[in-house]
């Protein structure tokens, strides 16, 4: 079974070995999921409110280089809090341990003092008297703890830290001291309790302190063992059978005004986990943690302890907002790693805690979470064993990226919106090796079906390079011979078949077959000298198809047994060089007739990927004006390819283009130029008739043949090269000759013909063309926008019915130009009429006012 899909079994077996790694979280993978954490984490940070109501009061090394070593003195500590709570603080955080009494050594000097001299002094006396108040008084300004006691009672907000001894299951303790019964959240009762870390001792801060609190929170913290960081934090740890609250959760409730005993816990048996704390709900898991969502460190205002002491910072700063007192100096504080910082201090950890209650934007991670990953991993297990093996390759990676991408890209939006942390690293982990163990083994099946392949086929191959190579087909048969593996018999059929190339004029093909052998065998027969002569050749050859050189007429200087050839056309010279290519004269030797060649190379004018669609609509459309038969227009007789060389064969006209005749200082007559437009104008309008577009009327296509007939050369060729670019971006066709909807790209029919055609009898009149400028963008505005100058300015001798004709065909609207081009030769033969009229009416004048003889 394996032998037959081995694809589908290594897709099951991994798909099996994910699953049960996920279900066991190895700890290797699940640092893995943590690390994604941390960066989707530090995402989601980055796109939080900023607006905090939590401000933080540093005992930073500042603050202990000018006030002392620490620990400092408790009086110093209520001189803070009596400041901070004079300031409008709502709740007050000392998150300072303070377990131990704080007796100074003159404290216990004075107790010692009273006891034993007690008796010696008469406290009715008036000296007994003073010296017992004096006793009394020191003993109040050295008793730092009852300073602290006072401030704390005074302040009336302020909330003190506990910290548990977790582990255990501790028995509940009904006889729980009531400072401590006071602080928890005594209405949790039952099975929720079970499902919390357990706690079997506490300490507290000294009784006179804990009693002055508003309230206690413990500040254990929840570290990861994988890799030591906090990303969650226990709201409620179970202590002797009492629901006690988190150091943040305490803040946050008396900042809410919520009562503790209002406060209602959701087990695993509710429809969500969690705490609903006023009317909002915290999400839990099965222990009651909660993943803190990390709020970036400078939205929180940070001042320090020295300078709030000194009255250095606005009072304002502190009013109405949870005020944390906490240390962050090297040394005292030990900082926390978190995914936002390796560093953070443990009193900006606890604000993060505390704003993220506040704020809400929870990140959740409910209890059916598992089954979801669960069922995605079965989807993609599906994805590698049933459909991945029988998609091709291209297909299958195309997939499998995308199916990562949208796992990826999943995972990272629910974690950073809706706060939903999907597990990603099992799936993708699958994804890839999945894939990786697919392609694999199907490389492998198909590298030994090849080389089975490969030997069964190797004769049948050479037999058919040999059939192809007797039908005259030489590229198919030197593909077959390519695949077959290269011993003597296979050099001698590879040399005849360089032969054969030679023969058909083909060096640079015969080159390829001699090099092909030389990578087998360098020595083998002449192949050597026969590489550099062929090289030589096709460097003296006219498109490497036959010898020779030109002479200075452009005449091929060749003999008999090396005339190049176009298909079936034999070149015989160069007439002369076009835009697309080369023109040559040649002849058909069937019929002995003489053409003109225009030809194209597409892989040098156009991007590679063009070439062949372009290829294939010029000969489409050279098709379609072989169909046009017109006196006006030249004949195309043929269209065809020769290796990478496309040409079009046509009629030979012996004359010269219009282009001779646009300069001022070489103008034909009026009256010949308004006669040959107007016969160009038949031309366009029966190529209009068929459907057939110009698309590039210019004077260089408008031959002037012997005998005074002129021919629109070049139809079909602009409209296949009208939507294409060459290499370097240019738009193909002769911006001066454009009409304004041709410019910009706007589809075109024969009213453009008609508006070029204005502008070549323009320049025939004049010398100039209609519209110029120095760069293409002010060309185009001045034929989008800009009206002609009159060409009577430039010529006078322009008959003005022949300016009302040039207005009508350079009109830039096209609805308001010639809608037909025979309309346009009409009117210029009507033109043309009156001038032969005006020119005979002069001639019998001149006769007859001739002198008599």
């Amino acid at each position: 079974m394996f032998k037959k899909n081995p694809s589908l079994w290594l897709a099951i077996f991994l798909s099996i070995a994910i699953l049960v790694l996920a279900v066991l979280q190895i700890g290797f993978l699940e640092s893995l999921e943590s690390t994604t954490y941390d960066f989707r984490m530090r995402l989601r940070a980055g796109g939080a409110d900023t607006k905090t109501d939590v401000v933080l009061v540093d005992i930073d090394d500042d603050s202990l280089t000018k006030l002392g070593r620490w620990p400092w003195p408790r009086t110093l500590m209520a001189e803070m809090v009596n400041k901070i709570a004079k300031h409008g603080a709502k709740v007050i955080g000392l998150n300072i341990q303070m377990s131990e009494p704080d007796v100074p050594e003159g404290l216990v000097i004075i107790e010692e003092l009273r006891k034993n001299f007690a008796g010696a002094f008469d406290p009715s006396s008036q000296s007994g008297a003073a010296f017992l108040s004096a006793l009394s008084q020191a003993q109040s300004r050295l008793d730092r703890d009852k300073a602290m006691a006072e401030a704390i009672g005074s302040a009336g907000n302020v909330v003190l830290p506990v910290f548990f001894e977790m582990g255990g299951f501790p028995q509940a303790d009904p006889n729980l001291p009531p400072i401590i019964m006071e602080n928890g959240l005594v209405q949790v009762q039952g099975q929720i309790l079970d499902t919390m870390h357990q706690a079997r001792k506490i300490t507290i801060p000294i009784e006179e302190f804990a009693k002055k609190a508003k309230g206690l929170g413990h500040i254990n913290s929840l570290v990861d063992k994988r890799d030591g960081a906090i990303r969650a934090e226990m709201l409620l740890v179970n202590y002797k059978g009492l629901a006690f609250p988190s150091y943040a959760l305490k803040l946050v409730l008396l900042y809410e005004g919520v009562l503790p005993d209002t406060v209602q816990v959701f087990g695993a048996e509710e429809a969500q986990e969690g705490l609903k704390v006023g009317q909002q709900i915290i999400p839990t898991n099965a222990n009651l943690e909660y993943y803190i969502t990390f709020t970036d460190g400078q939205a929180f205002s940070r001042y320090s302890f020295f300078d709030v002491l000194n009255d250095k910072v606005e009072t304002s700063a502190f009013k109405d907002k949870i005020v944390l007192i906490g240390v962050s100096a090297k040394g005292v504080d030990i900082p926390q790693v978190t995914p936002l910082d390796k560093n953070m201090p443990s009193s900006m950890l606890l604000a993060n805690s505390a704003q993220n209650l506040l704020s809400g934007g929870f990140l959740t991670r409910s209890s059916f979470m598992p089954y979801i990953e669960f069922l995605i991993l079965l989807v993609i297990a599906i994805y590698l064993s049933v459909l991945l093996p029988r998609l091709k390759a291209r297909a299958g990676a195309i997939i499998s990226l995308l199916l990562l991408i949208l796992i990826i890209g999943a995972g990272t939006y629910l974690f950073i919106g809706p706060g939903i942390w999907l597990k990603i690293t099992y799936p993708v982990l699958l994804i890839i090796l999945g894939y990786a163990a697919v392609v694999t083994s199907r490389y492998f099946i198909t590298e030994r079906g090849k080389d089975k392949a490969e030997v069964e086929s190797a004769e049948v191959n050479r037999m058919l390079g040999l059939s192809f190579q007797n039908q005259g087909q030489l590229d198919m048969a030197f593909d077959k011979f390519r695949r077959v593996p290269v011993d003597d018999g296979l050099k001698d059929l590879l040399y005849n078949l360089g032969l054969d190339y030679e023969r058909k004029r083909m060096f640079n093909k015969a080159v390829a077959v001699y090099q092909y052998i030389g990578e087998h065998d360098a020595k083998y027969r002449d192949i050597a000298a026969k590489i550099k002569k062929l090289n030589v050749a096709s460097d003296t050859m006219i498109f490497g198809l036959g010898m020779g050189s030109r002479a200075d007429d452009g005449t091929l200087l060749i003999d008999e047994n090396a005339r190049p050839t176009l298909g079936r056309y034999e070149v015989t010279k160069e007439l002369g060089k076009g835009a697309m290519g080369i023109v040559y004269e040649g002849r058909d030797p069937t019929i002995g007739r003489v053409t003109a060649i225009k030809t194209i190379r597409f892989t040098e004018e156009y991007e590679e990927e063009e070439a062949d669609r372009i290829k294939e609509q010029f000969f489409r459309e050279a098709e379609t004006a072989g169909m046009l038969s017109h006196p006006n227009i030249v004949t195309i007789y043929d269209a065809g390819e020769d290796h990478d060389l496309s040409y079009i064969a046509m009629e030979f006209l012996d004359g010269y283009d219009l282009k001779e005749h646009a300069r001022p200082d070489n103008l034909l007559p009026i009256r010949e130029t308004i006669g040959y437009i107007a016969d160009v104008a038949d031309a366009l309008g029966y190529a209009h008739t068929k459907g057939v577009v110009h698309r590039d009327i210019k004077p260089a296509n408008i031959m002037l043949c012997r005998g005074g007939i002129v021919k629109v050369t070049d139809f079909g060729i602009a409209r296949a090269m009208a939507s294409s670019k060459t290499k370097t971006g240019v738009v193909k066709g002769t911006p001066f000759y454009m009409s304004p909807e041709q410019i910009t790209g706007k589809k075109v029919d024969g009213r453009t013909d008609i508006y070029s055609l204005g502008v070549v009898l323009y320049e025939l009149l004049s010398g100039v063309q209609p519209f110029r400028a120095d760069d293409l963008t002010a060309l185009i505005y001045k034929i989008t926008s800009e009206a002609p100058q009159p060409v009577t300015d430039l010529n006078p001798k322009v008959p003005k019915a022949v300016m009302q004709i040039l207005e009508k065909a350079l009109t830039k609207d096209r609805e308001k130009r010639y809608q037909k081009a025979e309309y346009m030769a009409q009117h210029l033969r009507i033109v043309a009429k009156k001038m032969d009229e005006l020119i005979d009416r002069k001639k019998s004048v001149k006769v007859k006012d001739a002198p008599a003889k």
